[in-house]
């Protein structure tokens, strides 16, 4: 582990952009093909097919929390996803400010939220892909 990580920080970090380009692939979000429709297609079932991955995410934020030597790779997840989402909407033709920010919050509290209480996360899809398609035609 030493010689190809290192240290203990690099592997975590190393396992954090793992499950970062996991993620993203497994949600659709680095979909160059993407329709507004199609948007966050995916995500609700992300906690189900990568719980694991998704719970290793969450554990590493609140240690970062106590590590401040780790506040780099959590910083990088949410940079990652938020650059995600906003290289899609852009690719759809939306350009509202702070309207990434809010998707990724509300993607992130989606997953986290199937985590800890699998159900019908569908309505509010379904509202985000509405505010998304509001976006996009305004």
């Amino acid at each position: 582990m030493r010689h190809h990580f290192g240290s203990r920080d690099q592997l975590i970090a190393d396992a954090m952009d793992f499950g970062i380009e996991e993620s993203l692939r497994a949600s659709n979000m680095i979909n160059s093909e993407l329709t507004v429709e199609e948007f966050a297609a995916g995500i609700e079932s992300l906690a189900a097919r990568q719980g694991d991955i998704h719970a290793f995410q969450y554990e590493l934020l609140l240690e970062s929390r106590r590590r401040p030597e780790l506040r780099e790779t959590a910083e990088r997840y949410s940079r990652s996803y938020r650059e995600a989402i906003d290289a899609q909407l852009r690719r759809l033709g939306v350009d509202e400010p702070g309207l990434a920010e809010l998707v990724w919050f509300a993607l992130d509290g989606l997953v986290f939220n199937q985590l800890v209480h699998p159900g019908d996360v569908e309505p509010a899809l379904t509202r985000i892909r509405a505010l998304i398609e509001s976006a996009a035609k305004g």
